[in-house]
């Protein structure tokens, strides 16, 4: 037998061998070296997950200092640090320097412990502080810089800077328990209390025994007009025995009605020029979009949410979308339903529809601005408010409130059945009343102090480190 001998097979299988054994040593370093490469994207993951962490916790500090300027009553250590100066109604006294001054560093009980929604811990601020302004170094001005430091259990601390600056204040007071830039109907009860009637046309008041009950029950009550004071049976009270500016109407029967029987007529109801208050469409249009809530409406009195007119954003129960369950201790709210085209009330009412609330136990509190018309009807059964304040000081319940605080109509205002509102009615249109319904005037409401949900600062520059 013969054995054939080929030099070339041993080497070739040592070769293949020595390609596997290479080929396995590189894909065991890759092994290795992805093994590695996700061990340190996880801690650069973990990482990054805790500087964000952090990044949160100091956005808390940024925040309650925020909040301090909304309610600087609840800043402790200097209830008047956070307050602006009477004089000039900004945080710059009279020679244009800020109210702060000196670095202040907020005390270590006044920083929070954040935890999860398991309870776990979460973080805790380690520092905030507040920087006076410095016209030199400063980027850009401000009142005032905070610089917030948060830190994690097992991260870094991440520290936040934001430059605050006045945030320019507009007008959301109201004079009077009712104000008409038009007429004023009352075809009902007349239930005003704690506050005037402040009509541009004539105030038409309905039966003798109602008027006069109102007004021997309430001391605050007072009539204003710039036109006359009417009786349902078309007598007008007599303007000129307290120094009306213009005559009666010539056709006027009967010019001298004694409808207050022994009161004296020039103690409650003046004739003369009214200051009437403006609140402006774009200022409360802007500030509701940021801080509050937006609604747009279509020529049906349909109303959506965010102003978008379609089916997804169409709100099927206006009064359930708005009502607040805790009158007494809900915060107040900053609410703006627009016109059907976005745009501001149209000389002819042209873009304006009619909104209806008639919610059986619907309550709202705060600014309810309506760039419509608007019509209350119902009663139901709304919760009672039993911290309502009259000019005294006195504290009263009142029974089933529907709106507490300023009630505004850009259009006509017609309230029917037995709704009960405390703060203000400003209708620009006209005001109309059936039936009973009440209105208690809040006089906080004078200076526009009632509503302290907005911020008094806005952030004019933000930085990390």
């Amino acid at each position: 037998m013969k054995y054939m001998f080929f030099p070339g097979k041993k080497a070739d299988k040592g070769a293949i061998l020595m390609l596997a054994i290479i080929v396995m040593s590189i894909l065991s370093l890759t092994l290795a070296w992805f093994l590695s490469a996700q061990k340190d994207l996880g801690k650069l993951g973990n990482r990054r997950r805790e500087q964000m962490r952090a990044f949160y916790v100091a956005d808390i500090g940024i925040q309650r200092v925020i909040h301090w300027f909304n309610y600087p009553e609840e800043y402790t250590p200097d209830t008047a640090l956070f307050t602006r100066f009477d004089e000039t109604g900004s945080y710059f006294d009279g020679t244009g320097q800020s109210r702060f001054t000196v670095l202040v560093t907020i005390p270590d009980y006044l920083l929070p412990v954040v935890y999860d929604a398991r309870n776990s811990y979460f973080g805790k601020l380690t520092n905030l502080t507040l920087l006076p302004p410095d016209p030199v170094a400063d980027p850009i001005p401000c009142i005032v810089k905070v610089q917030s430091i948060g830190q994690t259990l097992n991260g870094p601390p991440k520290t936040i800077m934001v430059y605050l600056n006045n945030i320019e204040g507009f007008d959301m007071g109201s004079g009077a328990a009712i104000i008409s830039e038009a007429a004023g109907t009352w075809g009902g009860q007349f239930n005003t209390h704690w506050g005037e009637v402040w009509i541009k046309d004539n105030l038409n008041l309905p039966d003798l025994a109602h008027v006069t009950k109102a007004f021997e029950d309430d001391q605050w009550l007072k009539l204003m007009t710039e036109a006359h004071v009417k009786m349902n049976n078309g007598n007008y009270a007599d303007g000129s025995k307290n120094g009306s500016k213009n005559p009666l109407p010539p056709s006027a029967p009967n010019y001298w009605q004694p409808w207050l029987m022994d009161m004296d007529l020039d103690q409650i109801y003046q004739h003369t020029d009214i200051d009437f208050p403006q609140y402006d469409y774009y200022l409360y249009k802007e500030f509701a979009i940021l801080k509050g809530r937006y609604y747009g409406t279509d020529s049906s009195g349909d109303v959506y949410r965010e102003g978008i007119i379609d089916a997804a954003h169409k709100v099927a129960d206006i009064d359930a979308e708005l009502k607040v369950a805790d009158p007494d201790n809900g915060a107040y709210e900053y609410i703006f339903i627009d016109t059907v085209d976005q745009q501001p009330p149209a000389a002819d009412g042209s873009n304006m529809c009619t909104v209806r609330l008639c919610g059986n136990a619907s309550h709202t509190k705060g600014v309810l601005y309506i760039a419509n018309n608007v019509y209350l009807g119902g009663s139901g059964d709304p919760p009672d408010v039993h911290n309502a304040v009259d000019p005294d000081g006195n504290i009263h319940t009142l029974v089933k409130v529907r709106h507490q605080g300023l009630f505004y109509s850009s259009g006509q205002m017609s309230q029917q059945g037995q709704n009960l509102l405390y703060g203000s009615c400003v209708a620009k249109r006209g005001f109309g009343a059936g039936g009973c319904p009440n209105v208690y005037y809040d006089y906080r409401l004078r200076n526009g102090s009632l509503f302290p949900f907005s911020s008094n600062v806005r952030t004019v520059l933000w930085k990390t480190y």
